[in-house]
């Protein structure tokens, strides 16, 4: 996956990797069907109101063609999740939130966008949520390393969850995630404090 990204700051003292929200593979991610080409979008389309930032206009379109039954849903998931990552560049998250569950409604199987609701509802403070996403990314794309380390940072700062953060900084590291040098210290210490030795990070 792109790490061409919207880097949002974590309220923590660690940052999540920046590769949250991959605009252009997003799109490409949602898989059955193009995404909307703007150049050639009329200046009332979903693709058109995006391209200028009227996101809630866009929003409307979306809603609107969506009750349309020549629509075919799938369609117009490339569009929901682009919008979905145009309201989380604005901090609109539970916009944000809405947008990607309308683009999974459409087309469940998109990894990138389970991702990215995964984030959305971090932010909202839905840990539980955030984590059942993460999850299903991980499902559709057992490979991607990102989603490992996000999750453990979810279970070890959010969830209270030592236990799971260790696997999944565990899974992070032997997959080759490419931040493995920053995590190996995070691993050392919640194993030091499960041991009852101190926790403090080197």
């Amino acid at each position: 996956m792109s790490h061409d990204a919207v880097i949002v700051p974590s309220p923590t003292r660690r940052r999540l990797r920046p590769c949250w929200l991959a605009a252009l593979v997003l799109v490409a991610a949602c898989a059955t069907s193009p995404p909307m080409a703007p150049s050639k979008a009329g200046p009332a389309s979903p693709a058109a109101a995006l391209e200028r930032g009227d996101l809630d206009e866009a929003r409307r379109l979306l809603e609107r063609a969506a009750t349309n039954p020549a629509t075919d849903p799938a369609s117009l998931a490339p569009a929901w999740a682009r919008l979905g990552v145009a309201m989380a560049r604005a901090a609109r998250w539970e916009a944000a939130a809405s947008a990607f569950e309308a683009s999974l409604a459409a087309v469940p199987g998109q990894a990138r966008v389970h991702f990215n609701l995964a984030v959305a509802n971090r932010h909202l403070g839905r840990h539980a949520a955030a984590r059942d996403s993460y999850l299903k990314a991980a499902e559709l794309a057992p490979g991607d390393m990102d989603i490992q380390y996000n999750l453990g940072i979810l279970y070890e700062l959010y969830l209270n969850q030592p236990e799971q953060a260790l696997e999944a900084y565990a899974r992070y590291v032997a997959g080759g995630g490419p931040e493995a040098d920053r995590v190996r210290p995070w691993i050392d210490a919640i194993e030091r404090r499960q041991r009852g030795d101190g926790g403090r990070e080197p």
